[in-house]
C-alpha cells in the first residue's frame, strides 16, 4: 500500500524530526524509523 501525506503533515513531520535531530542526530533518525515502522504495521493512517 502507497500512503500519501497531505502537504501539512508532512511539514509536521519534518519540523518533527528536525526537533529531535536537534537534540541528537541519532533521536532524528530513531523518530522517521519508528514512524515508518508504526506505518508499516498499521498502526497510523
Amino acid at each position: 500500500m502507497k500512503v500519501r501525506y497531505l502537504a501539512v503533515a508532512r511539514e509536521e513531520i519534518r519540523d518533527a524530526t528536525d526537533y529531535y535531530a536537534a537534540i541528537s542526530p541519532d533521536l532524528g533518525t530513531a523518530f522517521k524509523r519508528k514512524l515508518r515502522q508504526l506505518m508499516r504495521l498499521g498502526l497510523l493512517k
